[in-house]
């Protein structure tokens, strides 16, 4: 029911996943984007972000190039993953902002969005 309807949430899930098509990531709005499902959840702290891998090509912004451009701009996709922490093994109370975020993060060579633009 929670799935299927006009009321549906994430509240309370444990694993929740945002998919962004045609995002355009700019200086002017990539501090907005930084930690965009962090700051949408309610009880952030109960969970690891992908946003926090240290290998993302944006600081906190979990997106891949799908395009540039003729302006110079560019289009990307974008995957924000959150794992509930008591899913996640093998870290101690108080290292999570220092961890491997591997086991919640995609792996970008196999995501595919749908987009009603032709790439």
């Amino acid at each position: 029911d929670r799935y299927n309807s006009d009321r549906g949430s994430a509240l309370d899930c444990d694993v929740i996943a945002l998919g962004l098509t045609d995002l355009h990531i700019t200086k002017g709005n990539a501090d907005r984007i930084r930690y965009l499902l962090r700051h949408a959840l309610r009880s952030p702290d109960e969970y690891v972000f992908n946003e926090d891998d240290s290998s993302l090509l944006f600081r906190h912004i979990p997106a891949v190039l799908v395009k540039t451009l003729p302006d110079g701009g560019c289009r990307h996709n974008s995957l924000h993953v959150a794992v509930r922490k008591k899913f996640v093994g093998g870290l101690g109370a108080h290292d999570w902002f220092n961890a491997d975020h591997y086991d919640c993060s995609v792996s970008y060579t196999h995501l595919t969005l749908p987009t009603k633009r032709i790439v």
